[in-house]
């Protein structure tokens, strides 16, 4: 006589009504066909939500570091506003004394910066 043990997985599938009726007529099944080993149960979805936990904690790190990437360019763009307006100081009062308006102004300004040509 051959001493067989299960050693691989079996999938049932149980409707979620009643679940509770569901392992216990397995594990009473189980024990009928195998008594010397222990039922261990996992459930499908449980497994999945381990697989994927880790993409999950780096999709959310890609989310907080591409924020952060973008405050800091956002920033970048702040401080060369800044810069390129606190050259121009003396123009924009004489411009402004001269009757220009806010909006020309800021025409003036926003037409200034240097664009950066890709070479593709």
């Amino acid at each position: 006589m051959h001493d067989y043990f299960l050693r691989d997985y079996i999938t049932v599938r149980i409707q979620g009504s009643s679940m509770e009726a569901g392992i216990a007529e397995i594990t009473s099944a189980w024990q009928a066909y195998e008594p010397r080993v222990p039922l261990n149960y996992t459930f499908l979805d449980a497994d999945f939500a381990k697989v994927y936990r880790s993409e999950l904690k780096m999709a959310n790190l890609l989310k907080v570091l591409t924020l952060i990437s973008i405050a800091i360019a956002c920033l970048g763009l702040f401080g060369l506003t800044a810069y390129m307006t606190h050259l121009r100081t003396k123009e924009i009062g004489i411009r402004k004394v001269f009757g220009a308006s806010m909006a020309e102004v800021f025409l003036m300004l926003s037409g200034t910066y240097p664009l950066i040509e890709v070479c593709v």
